[in-house]
Protein backbone atom coordinates (compact mmCIF):
# COMPACT_ATOMS: atom_id res chain seq x y z
CA UNK A 1 0.00 0.00 0.00
CA UNK A 2 0.95 3.55 -0.81
CA UNK A 3 2.06 6.17 1.83
CA UNK A 4 -0.65 8.19 -0.25
CA UNK A 5 -3.21 5.24 0.27
CA UNK A 6 -2.12 5.23 3.90
CA UNK A 7 -2.54 8.98 4.12
CA UNK A 8 -6.44 8.91 2.49
CA UNK A 9 -7.51 6.30 4.95
CA UNK A 10 -6.27 7.81 7.44
CA UNK A 11 -7.80 10.78 6.83
CA UNK A 12 -11.39 9.09 6.11
CA UNK A 13 -11.44 7.28 9.47
CA UNK A 14 -10.92 10.61 11.54
CA UNK A 15 -13.55 12.28 9.46
CA UNK A 16 -15.63 9.39 10.29
CA UNK A 17 -14.87 9.30 13.65
CA UNK A 18 -15.39 13.07 14.01
CA UNK A 19 -18.16 12.74 12.33
CA UNK A 20 -19.84 10.23 14.69
CA UNK A 21 -18.44 12.06 17.67
CA UNK A 22 -20.34 15.16 16.50
CA UNK A 23 -23.71 12.90 16.01
CA UNK A 24 -23.32 11.25 19.34
CA UNK A 25 -22.84 14.42 21.40
CA UNK A 26 -25.99 16.17 19.03
CA UNK A 27 -27.99 13.21 20.35
CA UNK A 28 -26.63 13.68 23.59
CA UNK A 29 -27.73 16.91 24.11
CA UNK A 30 -30.97 16.93 22.54
CA UNK A 31 -32.35 13.83 23.59
CA UNK A 32 -30.44 13.20 26.88
CA UNK A 33 -29.90 9.94 25.09
CA UNK A 34 -26.44 8.54 25.80
CA UNK A 35 -24.99 6.43 22.40
CA UNK A 36 -21.60 5.81 22.02
CA UNK A 37 -19.71 7.56 18.72
CA UNK A 38 -19.12 3.69 17.02
CA UNK A 39 -22.86 2.91 17.47
CA UNK A 40 -24.18 6.01 15.94
CA UNK A 41 -26.70 5.25 12.90
CA UNK A 42 -27.87 7.24 10.03
CA UNK A 43 -30.26 4.93 9.51
CA UNK A 44 -31.92 3.46 12.81
CA UNK A 45 -32.86 0.08 13.59
CA UNK A 46 -37.19 0.81 14.04
CA UNK A 47 -36.89 -0.35 17.66
CA UNK A 48 -33.51 2.24 18.33
CA UNK A 49 -34.30 5.21 21.16
CA UNK A 50 -33.60 7.69 18.38
CA UNK A 51 -34.60 8.59 14.82
CA UNK A 52 -33.31 11.44 12.25
CA UNK A 53 -35.64 14.24 11.27
CA UNK A 54 -34.68 16.29 7.96
CA UNK A 55 -35.58 19.67 8.02
CA UNK A 56 -38.44 20.98 5.18
CA UNK A 57 -37.00 21.64 1.83
CA UNK A 58 -33.46 18.97 2.59
CA UNK A 59 -35.45 16.07 1.82
CA UNK A 60 -34.23 14.99 -1.37
CA UNK A 61 -30.53 16.18 -0.82
CA UNK A 62 -30.05 14.26 2.43
CA UNK A 63 -32.76 11.33 2.61
CA UNK A 64 -30.83 9.13 0.46
CA UNK A 65 -27.87 9.89 2.64
CA UNK A 66 -29.65 8.80 6.39
CA UNK A 67 -30.37 5.29 4.27
CA UNK A 68 -26.69 4.19 4.87
CA UNK A 69 -24.67 4.24 7.70
CA UNK A 70 -21.46 6.58 8.19
CA UNK A 71 -19.00 3.80 7.46
CA UNK A 72 -20.44 3.50 3.81
CA UNK A 73 -19.90 6.92 2.99
CA UNK A 74 -17.34 9.68 1.80
CA UNK A 75 -14.98 12.39 3.42
CA UNK A 76 -16.90 14.67 2.07
CA UNK A 77 -19.96 13.12 3.23
CA UNK A 78 -18.85 12.88 6.95
CA UNK A 79 -17.59 16.83 6.53
CA UNK A 80 -21.03 17.29 5.84
CA UNK A 81 -22.85 15.77 8.19
CA UNK A 82 -20.43 17.51 11.05
CA UNK A 83 -21.11 20.64 9.56
CA UNK A 84 -25.04 20.67 9.69
CA UNK A 85 -26.21 18.48 12.44
CA UNK A 86 -28.48 20.45 13.89
CA UNK A 87 -29.03 22.71 11.10
CA UNK A 88 -31.07 20.82 8.40
CA UNK A 89 -31.34 17.73 10.35
CA UNK A 90 -31.50 17.14 14.00
CA UNK A 91 -31.99 13.99 16.25
CA UNK A 92 -35.74 13.14 17.79
CA UNK A 93 -37.16 9.94 19.84
CA UNK A 94 -37.95 6.83 18.50
CA UNK A 95 -41.59 7.39 20.27
CA UNK A 96 -41.88 10.79 18.60
CA UNK A 97 -41.03 10.08 15.36
CA UNK A 98 -44.25 8.58 14.18
CA UNK A 99 -45.78 12.44 15.04
CA UNK A 100 -42.91 14.81 13.29
CA UNK A 101 -44.01 15.01 9.65
CA UNK A 102 -39.93 15.23 8.63
CA UNK A 103 -38.73 12.03 10.54
CA UNK A 104 -36.82 9.79 8.14
CA UNK A 105 -39.29 6.76 9.49
CA UNK A 106 -42.13 8.90 8.79
CA UNK A 107 -40.83 9.97 5.46
CA UNK A 108 -40.16 6.08 4.53
CA UNK A 109 -43.49 5.67 5.51
CA UNK A 110 -45.10 7.88 3.35
CA UNK A 111 -42.99 6.68 0.64
CA UNK A 112 -44.62 3.25 1.13
CA UNK A 113 -47.96 4.80 1.35
CA UNK A 114 -47.56 6.20 -2.03
CA UNK A 115 -46.05 3.29 -3.61
CA UNK A 116 -48.72 1.08 -1.93
CA UNK A 117 -51.36 3.70 -3.40
CA UNK A 118 -49.79 4.22 -7.21
CA UNK A 119 -49.81 0.43 -7.22
CA UNK A 120 -53.49 0.23 -6.07
CA UNK A 121 -54.59 2.77 -8.33
CA UNK A 122 -52.66 1.07 -11.32
CA UNK A 123 -53.95 -2.51 -10.58
CA UNK A 124 -57.73 -0.63 -10.31
CA UNK A 125 -56.96 1.12 -13.46
CA UNK A 126 -56.23 -1.86 -14.80
CA UNK A 127 -59.01 -3.53 -13.30
CA UNK A 128 -61.12 -0.92 -15.15
CA UNK A 129 -59.89 -1.13 -18.26
CA UNK A 130 -60.63 -4.62 -18.29
CA UNK A 131 -64.30 -4.19 -17.22
CA UNK A 132 -64.66 -1.66 -19.66
CA UNK A 133 -63.24 -4.28 -22.03
CA UNK A 134 -65.89 -7.01 -21.03
CA UNK A 135 -68.35 -4.50 -21.51
CA UNK A 136 -67.79 -3.49 -25.08
CA UNK A 137 -67.60 -7.12 -26.05
CA UNK A 138 -70.90 -8.02 -24.12
CA UNK A 139 -72.42 -4.63 -25.98
CA UNK A 140 -71.62 -5.95 -29.46
CA UNK A 141 -72.38 -9.10 -28.81
CA UNK A 142 -75.56 -8.34 -27.47
CA UNK A 143 -76.55 -5.88 -30.54
CA UNK A 144 -75.34 -8.98 -32.75
CA UNK A 145 -77.71 -11.43 -30.98
CA UNK A 146 -80.20 -8.40 -31.27
CA UNK A 147 -79.64 -8.37 -34.95
CA UNK A 148 -80.21 -12.54 -35.33
CA UNK A 149 -83.12 -12.04 -33.62
CA UNK A 150 -84.90 -9.38 -35.82
CA UNK A 151 -83.42 -11.77 -38.82
CA UNK A 152 -85.23 -14.80 -37.19
CA UNK A 153 -88.37 -12.73 -36.46
CA UNK A 154 -88.29 -11.36 -40.20
CA UNK A 155 -87.97 -15.09 -41.34
CA UNK A 156 -90.99 -16.06 -38.71
CA UNK A 157 -93.32 -13.51 -39.90
CA UNK A 158 -92.49 -14.67 -43.60
CA UNK A 159 -93.35 -18.63 -42.53
CA UNK A 160 -96.52 -17.19 -40.73
CA UNK A 161 -97.07 -15.59 -44.00
CA UNK A 162 -96.83 -18.71 -46.33
CA UNK A 163 -98.29 -21.07 -43.97
CA UNK A 164 -101.48 -18.86 -44.11
CA UNK A 165 -101.50 -18.84 -47.84
CA UNK A 166 -101.48 -22.32 -47.83
CA UNK A 167 -103.76 -22.77 -45.32
CA UNK A 168 -106.13 -20.64 -47.72
CA UNK A 169 -105.12 -22.77 -50.73
CA UNK A 170 -106.07 -25.83 -48.95
CA UNK A 171 -109.36 -24.60 -47.12
CA UNK A 172 -110.64 -23.60 -50.66
CA UNK A 173 -109.55 -27.16 -52.28
CA UNK A 174 -111.70 -28.35 -49.50
CA UNK A 175 -114.30 -26.56 -50.14
CA UNK A 176 -114.31 -27.16 -54.14
CA UNK A 177 -113.84 -30.79 -53.11
CA UNK A 178 -117.31 -30.49 -51.16
CA UNK A 179 -119.01 -29.04 -53.64
CA UNK A 180 -117.89 -31.39 -56.94
CA UNK A 181 -118.17 -34.82 -54.46
CA UNK A 182 -121.90 -34.73 -54.50
CA UNK A 183 -122.08 -34.43 -58.25
CA UNK A 184 -119.51 -37.35 -59.18
CA UNK A 185 -121.89 -38.95 -56.74
CA UNK A 186 -125.21 -38.32 -57.95
CA UNK A 187 -123.59 -39.27 -61.77
CA UNK A 188 -122.26 -42.09 -60.37
CA UNK A 189 -125.41 -43.52 -59.01
CA UNK A 190 -127.32 -42.44 -62.30
CA UNK A 191 -125.07 -44.59 -64.27
CA UNK A 192 -124.87 -47.45 -62.24
CA UNK A 193 -129.08 -47.21 -62.24
CA UNK A 194 -128.93 -46.81 -66.26
CA UNK A 195 -125.97 -48.18 -67.99
CA UNK A 196 -127.67 -49.15 -71.29
CA UNK A 197 -129.23 -46.19 -72.20
CA UNK A 198 -126.02 -44.17 -71.29
CA UNK A 199 -124.14 -47.13 -74.08
CA UNK A 200 -127.16 -46.42 -76.25
CA UNK A 201 -127.46 -42.49 -75.86
CA UNK A 202 -123.77 -42.80 -76.77
CA UNK A 203 -124.22 -45.33 -79.88
CA UNK A 204 -126.87 -43.46 -81.59
CA UNK A 205 -125.97 -39.92 -81.14
CA UNK A 206 -128.21 -37.26 -80.87
CA UNK A 207 -131.40 -37.23 -81.82
CA UNK A 208 -131.47 -36.04 -85.59
CA UNK A 209 -133.35 -32.88 -86.57
CA UNK A 210 -136.99 -33.31 -87.95
CA UNK A 211 -137.10 -30.47 -90.06
CA UNK A 212 -133.47 -31.74 -91.65
CA UNK A 213 -133.86 -32.81 -95.41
Amino acid sequence: MSASTRHSNAERRRERDECRTKLSQHINDRLGISVKPFNVRLNPRPNGLYSWRILPGQEHELSRIFKKNPSEHSISIFRMLSKRVGITFEAVSAEASDLIPGSLISIEKLQDTKYSLSQQAFNLNNSLEMELHHRELAETEAKQLQEKLSSLEEQVQIYSTTADYLQNVVSQCYTALNTTLPILEGLQKFTSRNPNHITSDIQTGPPSDPGGP
